[in-house]
């Protein structure tokens, strides 16, 4: 991995909407692999075989109901050629389980940009200011937790007692004592989710906050937390 400042790379910024693939994230937690890492290797594909294209990938989650039932959605909006639309899409609704379409147009104003294509390589941002690119996908030993898609698995087989619930039965599952390290390129989002989700908490209960005290923005990346507490 490799990492490269922000004013390094040739963003493609513009102020009018941006068009956009929508993915249903609920429906991406049944792959194998996390929506953007799936996107980004599609995009390394393509960005080989487009050596000229420049083009900026933005995300902007929210709630949604144009899969025709409520959904919590990523909207992928494209600065950039609009054949790398169809790409996105192809590379989604190719994916066993990952629902995905054409959506509405979001505002780059309210959106993060998180993959950039440039002279054939591809760049995901671990915050506003710094990037990344590898050539290499994440070893089997890493931890597979990311947009909400795996759950944190235990380092060994010891499990904690499972606690009763109100009603003498026992809760959902049993908490593992110990867990491996959240991948660098996870999200904060999808971690707090992820631990709501295993440890039975209710939802938006969890904040991961900097040194501060301030909680860090859902679509900030492990790494980033990590380095503001080193």
């Amino acid at each position: 991995m490799s990492e490269i400042r922000s004013n390094q790379l040739a963003l493609v910024r513009q102020d009018s909407p941006l068009p956009t693939v929508e993915v249903d994230l609920d429906s991406a937690q049944e792959s194998d692999s996390t929506f953007d890492d799936i996107l980004a290797d599609e995009m390394k594909v393509y960005a080989a075989k487009n050596t000229t294209v420049t083009a900026t990938l933005y995300y902007y989650y929210t709630s949604s109901i144009n899969f025709g039932e409520p959904t919590n959605s990523v909207f992928i909006g494209l600065a950039g050629p609009e054949r790398c639309l169809k790409v996105i899409l192809s590379a989604m609704k190719g994916t066993r389980g990952i629902r995905a379409r054409f959506s509405d147009y979001i505002s780059p104003y309210n959106a993060a940009a998180m993959i950039h294509i440039e002279a054939g390589k591809v760049y995901r941002a671990e915050d506003p200011m710094t990037w990344y690119t590898t050539d290499t996908k994440s070893t089997p030993a890493e931890t597979q937790v990311a947009s909400g898609d795996t759950k944190l698995e235990p380092t060994d087989d010891r499990e904690s007692e499972p606690e009763p619930d109100a009603a003498g039965g026992s809760a959902r599952g049993s908490v593992p004592s110990r867990y491996r390290r959240a991948r660098a390129d996870a999200t904060v989002g999808t971690i707090r989710k992820t631990m709501e989700e295993i440890f039975g908490l209710p939802e938006g209960s969890v904040a991961l906050c900097g040194p501060d005290g301030n909680p860090l923005r859902a679509t900030a990346k492990i790494a980033t937390l990590r380095k503001r507490w080193e």
